[in-house]
């Protein structure tokens, strides 16, 4: 499983896995989060969090449905 966020540079990475993985993929989508990133010391472009700024709880919820043997 892959996650990228979805901004250009995700964009762009989602558009190469494309490309090299076979089978079908799925674009899951999070809350859209301002703020900046605790590791960083300036706001990202876009001033939104990436996935990583997503509690795991919601991750866990959105991705629950792709888990094999549910």
């Amino acid at each position: 499983m892959y996650l990228s966020d979805s901004d250009s540079a995700g964009n762009f990475i989602r558009s190469r896995l494309k490309g090299f993985l076979k089978g079908e993929i799925f674009n899951v989508y999070t809350l859209r989060r301002y703020g900046k990133e605790k590791r960083k010391d300036h706001y990202s472009a876009e001033g939104v969090l990436g996935v990583e700024g997503t509690p795991e709880s919601e991750l866990y919820a959105l991705l629950l449905p792709f888990a094999g043997g549910n």
